[in-house]
């Protein structure tokens, strides 16, 4: 079923379990209604039957029957019976063949002072009447066969009613359905002409106030960003194919040339270094690759564990010292309380590592004497890592621009490398999030501040 159906029926069942219950409170009123006025008309027959044989000497109960049998009775087998305070009959209008009032009935009536009962179809009221410092017991019974059916007349109306207002309210809850559920439709006919070859479509919001238009800016919003991925993905993918393309083909070139010809030992060694050399660049570079796209996951799927900066970073730099002998790289410590445990984050010990790993490197390489260093602090509840470098600096207009993947700066041509290390260390630091900021001088250096939060 969908959902304009389903909010048809939904619609017409709210819709009829109201009007049941604004029914069924009209016929219970009216019945309550009918109940008490019915006892009132009682009452006063009751009353007056009471004045005239108690208070007019001349009437005896003969006599009372005599006009009672003569009077036209307003209500239905209205039957009248008055007891002295002995539960003593001194008076009764009804056929000598109609039973009498039970005692409990009238020792209720005689406590409470008043009492509205029924027998069958008749309804009663009792009440005592007082004369003279004497108690008397007036019941009167009837039916009341007007209310009654003035009530059926009421309750086959309502049924009517209800029955005209059902069959109205399913087309009812068609129509309104169809209106709420227009925009709906609308956004489902723009968001079936997207396609991954026009992702730069975007659904129309609308007046912008709605919930619609705010489901058109949710999906709009993902768009852009299912956009901006797709994009990148394009980017890596041809970014990666060209920069591993240059290795495989240098490789490649070598090898064909060396088969042309024989050769002497140290011309196949100076080959052999050569390739070997490209190798080590292609592993280098496929690593890194694994490790950008390993960067991009989720942070949540990330084993994460409580982890000492301090510490990772001298392992980060025994790694790079172990790598290039050449490198220098100084590490210290600024403006740290006395506890130690403000080093503390909660974070990847392998992506950390790998993020400290290529700035130090990064520092050192480009630094004319091979020198980094590394400055630990706490600032303002975050661990800030500072790496310095006295080397080439980076051009103001590149700055943002180098931690996009595979992008190189005009001055670092020269160098070995393929643009992964910076974005690379950006998205680990984004993930734990984290914080990476570049401040770099022309021919003076760079430094790169990053920020964690204290766990």
């Amino acid at each position: 079923m969908n959902i304009k159906l389903r909010l048809s029926f939904q619609f017409s069942l709210a819709i009829a379990l109201i009007l049941l219950l604004f029914s069924a409170g009209i016929y219970l009123f009216s019945a309550s209604h009918r109940r008490v006025e019915f006892a009132s008309r009682l009452e006063k027959s009751a009353i007056n039957s009471a004045r005239l044989l108690i208070d007019v000497k001349e009437v005896d109960s003969k006599l009372l029957n005599i006009i009672d049998r003569n009077t036209v009775k307003a209500l239905t087998r209205e039957m009248v019976f008055i007891y002295d305070s002995r539960y003593n009959e001194m008076y009764r209008s009804a056929d000598s063949d109609f039973p009498r009032i039970d005692s409990l009935t009238i020792y209720n009536v005689l406590s409470k002072g008043r009492m509205a009962f029924s027998m069958g179809e008749l309804e009663g009221v009792g009440m005592l009447y007082h004369d003279g410092g004497k108690r008397f017991i007036v019941i009167a019974l009837a039916y009341d066969e007007y209310g009654h059916n003035e009530l059926q007349r009421l309750k086959y109306m309502l049924f009517v009613a209800m029955f005209i207002f059902l069959g109205l309210l399913f087309p009812l809850g068609l129509f309104l359905a169809g209106r709420a559920l227009a925009p709906i439709s609308k956004v489902v006919k723009e968001v079936e002409q997207i396609s991954a070859q026009r992702l730069d479509r975007r659904v129309d919001t609308g007046n912008g106030k709605d919930e619609i238009a705010r489901l058109a800016q949710t999906f709009n919003s993902m768009l852009e960003r299912l956009e901006a991925a797709f994009e990148m993905q394009r980017s890596f993918v041809s970014n990666a194919s060209h920069e591993l393309r240059t290795p495989l083909t240098s490789i490649t070139g070598q090898i064909e040339v060396t088969l042309l010809k024989e050769r002497d030992k140290a011309e196949y060694e100076a080959i052999l270094q050569s390739i070997l050399e490209d190798i080590r660049s292609l592993n280098t570079l496929s690593n890194g690759l694994l490790e950008l796209a390993q960067s991009s996951v989720d942070f949540t799927a990330i084993k994460v564990k409580p982890l000492r900066v301090d510490e990772l970073l001298l392992v980060a730099r025994q790694d790079v010292l172990r790598r290039n002998t050449a490198y220098s790289v100084d590490v210290r410590y600024f403006d740290l309380p006395d506890d130690s445990e403000v080093l503390l984050i909660m974070g990847s010990e392998n992506l950390l590592r790998i993020a400290f790993i290529n700035l130090i490197d990064n520092a050192c390489k480009f630094s004319p004497n091979y020198r980094a260093d590394v400055s630990i602090g706490f600032e303002n509840g975050f661990v800030v890592i500072k790496i310095s470098d006295s080397g080439i600096g980076i051009h103001p207009e590149e700055i943002e621009k180098v931690t996009i993947p595979f992008y190189r700066g005009k001055n670092t041509r020269s160098q070995t490398g393929h643009g992964i290390g910076l974005s690379l260390a950006k998205k680990i630091v984004e993930l734990h999030r984290g914080n990476m900021q570049i401040v770099s001088l022309l021919n003076s250096g760079t430094t790169i501040t990053i920020r964690l939060i204290n766990s």
